[in-house]
């Protein structure tokens, strides 16, 4: 007699359940706004990244005493590009919620201008990122370009 009240109780909450959904639209909950860095996308360093080989990547919080504006995060990786005359940049992005959180870095590369004659030879170009540290630190720095994932650097020091 349990077993068939139990199942009878939850067929009528799921009921419930499916009536207050159709009913009522679902409010979708708003996306939080990116950081204003991620607004340098250019429809050219959106499309494909262009990186070939990416290595040598370290991450450190700088926490050496008398520094004024508190702790930097520093992040440094040597990238492989199939010619010269791309410009690049490390930009800020999202953190995840976990404590301490991960940080998404993203490489904006903006290809060489078409009027401008260029190499076709290999080049390694040394990307930097410098920026205020949070206190609890980072539990990892992924690094992205153009939804390919470079790096993940999960030692992470404190430089005292």
């Amino acid at each position: 007699m349990k077993t068939g009240l139990k199942f009878w109780a939850a067929s009528l909450s799921l009921g419930l359940l499916a009536a207050c959904q159709a009913s009522e639209p679902a409010e979708e909950a708003a996306p939080e706004p990116a950081p204003a860095e991620f607004d340098k996308l250019t429809p050219e360093a959106a499309m494909e990244c262009p990186v070939l080989e990416s290595t040598g990547w370290t991450a450190w919080i700088n926490r050496m005493p008398g520094l004024e504006d508190g702790p930097t995060l520093h992040v440094t990786g040597d990238v492989v590009l199939p010619t010269p005359g791309y410009t690049l940049e490390l930009v800020g992005g999202i953190m995840d919620r976990a404590m301490p959180p991960g940080l998404h870095l993203k490489l904006v590369v903006t290809p060489p201008s078409e009027d401008e004659m260029v190499l076709q030879v290999l080049t390694t170009e040394t990307v930097s990122y410098e920026a205020e540290a949070l206190e609890s630190g980072y539990r990892v720095i992924y690094v992205e370009c153009a939804g390919t994932k470079l790096a993940e650097i999960t030692d992470i020091e404190d430089a005292h």
